[in-house]
């Protein structure tokens, strides 16, 4: 079974937002992320995520952690600064980390906001990790209207949509095998009712 590490941001001074609730980075990233954990254990994945405490050595313990524990996707998810308007994936430059965090970029083509892949050998969790980071800058909280869409509809709906494009996209990724949810018309009863075999990710 394929593991994945996740790594809400984690700043030890956190970030103020213009988001339309009182939240701040930390908040919103560690609240995203347990969609995300949700979603990733319903397909079948191997979770462990980082603990509650912030700041550099956190990262450094992270960095241990998910190394000891043989991850295969170290995943970091934190919100951007600087007046831009747009959602970015980065990873080591690398063929099989922009392979994977390209499988990442199609499937959030679907969000209002631009999507990109940025190639960073210097981030540390980007390049002390021996499994393949992908490090999402999920949009900029500083720009109000990103803010309203990403909490649009309460907290439910804004975390739904990039979290269900992040988890098919690792599915994807690394060949796991995923169960597939039941759905309604699975519930009514049948007389000669058939089992869906699990989905096979389109990648290896």
């Amino acid at each position: 079974m394929k593991k994945i590490y996740l790594s809400p941001a984690l700043h030890g001074s956190d970030n103020a937002t213009r988001c339309p609730i009182t939240c701040s980075e930390n908040t919103h990233c560690g609240q995203y992320m347990d969609i995300v954990e949700k979603r990733l254990k319903a397909l079948g994945f191997q979770v462990k995520r980082g603990g509650p405490e912030t700041g550099t050595d956190a990262m450094y313990d992270r960095v241990a952690e998910s190394n000891k524990w043989g991850a295969n996707v170290h995943y970091v998810a934190h919100t951007n600064a600087g007046g831009g308007r747009y959602s970015m994936t980065m990873c080591w430059n690398n063929a099989k980390s922009k392979k994977w965090a390209n499988i990442l970029h199609k499937h959030r083509q679907t969000i209002p906001t631009t999507h990109k892949v940025v190639t960073n050998n210097e981030l540390y969790e980007i390049r002390a990790t021996s499994a393949v980071c992908l490090y999402d800058e999920l949009f900029f909280h500083d720009n109000a209207a990103d803010c309203r869409w990403f909490h649009n509809g309460g907290m439910e709906r804004w975390r739904r949509k990039p979290s269900r494009h992040y988890a098919r996209s690792a599915a994807s990724s690394i060949g796991q095998r995923t169960r597939r949810p039941p759905n309604r018309a699975s519930r009514q009863p049948s007389s000669s009712p058939q089992q869906t075999p699990p989905r096979r990710a389109l990648f290896r």
